[in-house]
């Protein structure tokens, strides 16, 4: 789905949806279970989708920094 489409289809303005993807808006709750409905997918799913991409996130970071380097 494109971004035009998503915020059509969640009712909400495309510079707001491209704030939200670029990290420069934070969306409220209810832009979310607007965009939630709009991909139809249940609010619940879509923040452990988004709690287990932290999760995985993190482990590449803590994967990175854990190792010493050699010169």
């Amino acid at each position: 789905m494109t971004k035009t489409a998503l915020a059509s289809f969640s009712d909400l303005q495309d510079c707001y949806i491209r704030g939200i993807i670029k990290g420069k808006r934070n969306p409220t709750i209810t832009a979310i279970y607007s965009i939630c409905e709009a991909l139809d997918i249940p609010p619940l799913e879509f923040f452990q989708r988004v709690t287990d991409e932290m999760e995985t996130l993190r482990n590449r970071t803590a994967q990175g920094t854990s190792g010493t380097r050699s010169r």
